[in-house]
């Protein structure tokens, strides 16, 4: 087998000046061996902010349930509508079975039978009606009776509400319409016509038909990390990004701080709520419930201040050190000046005394000091 041919090595060439000009334009400045590039102090604004991560979620929100089974008979609402109080929503008739049927009709035949038997006693057409009437007066069989009728008319009515899926007692309409229970919109709407209804009870909630919510007043629910909890305060300012609109900002105000933390990882976090400022702009993008969003809550903020990179200071024993410019280039010579520092965002930070505006400081170089 033949092997096949190495090719050589490109070697990189570049003239020197060329690359010495590279240099120095990458670092900014000549230096003094140990430093590199040079900055003049100005002012600016800087805040420390910490994060928080969830969700945009309406601030109320109901999910729509039926308190009668059957089936769904007539949607009058659509997806993304928006609703009133009390708003029809939807129709759920009852389907009753053979044997309910039966059952409902048995109970109005049993109830007719005891009026007329109520009705005899107070009529006095048998010797039983003629003792019950000296034993226990002409008031006590007249209530009997009224308790006969009015147990008739509630099975006549049970049957009825079976038949027709409504009937009205005592000038109250009682029907198997669904109406809102909030104002807002609907954001859910998991059931179609014929759609078979579990009615919530006691036992549990049911069939939810729909779920109704407000994102003209749209929340933030996420979490903070236990390290920056302590720092926060109702009413602090907030900024929230959310992924699926990331050309839009939006600005709101933090409203409540959990007291109790959960385990997520190897971290404590505990619960935020932040409440959104609604954007009045039609064209913009809707909000939608669920969306993922970071929000960035200001701890401290500094304006109009003398602001400096962070990478220009240097810690030591408690201390805050910058190297200032005392001889420019090409004879770069700096001292070291203790500086007194206010908020920080990890980009920048304040400065608070040892160092006047317009001074210039020199760069330290990665890995010297």
């Amino acid at each position: 087998m033949t092997a096949l041919p190495i090719p050589p090595r490109r070697r990189f060439s570049c003239p020197i000046p060329v690359l010495a000009a590279a240099l120095l334009v990458g670092c900014g400045g000549t230096g003094s061996g140990d430093t590199a590039g040079t900055l003049r102090v100005g002012r600016g604004s800087v805040q420390r902010v910490a994060m928080a991560v969830g969700k945009v979620v309406p601030e109320r929100e109901a999910a729509v349930t039926s308190t009668a089974g059957g089936l769904v008979t007539a949607l009058h609402v659509k997806l993304g509508q928006r609703v009133a109080e009390g708003d029809l929503l939807a129709e759920v008739r009852p389907a009753p079975t053979d044997r309910a049927l039966i059952e409902a009709e048995r109970a109005v035949q049993a109830a007719r039978e005891g009026e007329e038997a109520a009705g005899e006693f107070v009529a006095g057409e048998h010797l039983a009606a003629w003792m019950l009437r000296a034993v226990q007066g002409d008031d006590n069989l007249e209530r009997m009776r009224r308790g006969a009728e009015r147990a008739r008319e509630a099975a006549e009515q049970r049957l009825r509400l079976l038949e027709e899926g409504a009937v009205e007692i005592d000038g109250r309409r009682i029907d198997f319409n669904v109406r809102a229970p909030i104002a807002g919109q609907v954001l859910d709407l998991p059931v179609r016509v014929g759609s078979p209804i579990v009615p919530s009870s006691i036992y549990g909630t049911g069939t939810v038909l729909m779920t109704v919510g407000d994102l003209d007043r749209a929340v933030f629910r996420g979490t903070v990390d236990e390290i920056e909890v302590g720092r926060l305060r109702v009413g602090m300012p907030v900024t929230i990004r959310i992924g699926a609109l990331p050309e839009r900002e939006f600005h709101g105000e933090l409203v409540e701080i959990g007291l109790r933390g959960e385990a997520r990882g190897e971290s404590v976090v505990f619960p935020v709520e932040i409440a959104l400022r609604h954007s009045a702009d039609p064209d913009a993008a809707p909000l939608r419930s669920g969306y993922s969003a970071v929000a960035e809550i200001v701890l401290e903020r500094a304006s109009d201040a003398l602001v400096v990179p962070e990478r220009l200071v240097e810690y030591r024993e408690g201390k805050a050190y910058v190297q200032e410019v005392v001889s420019p280039a090409p004879e770069l010579r700096t001292e070291e000046r203790e500086v007194q520092v206010g908020v920080s965002d990890g980009l920048a930070v304040e400065i608070l005394g040892g160092i006047d505006e317009g001074v210039e400081l020199a760069e330290r170089t990665w890995g010297r000091r």
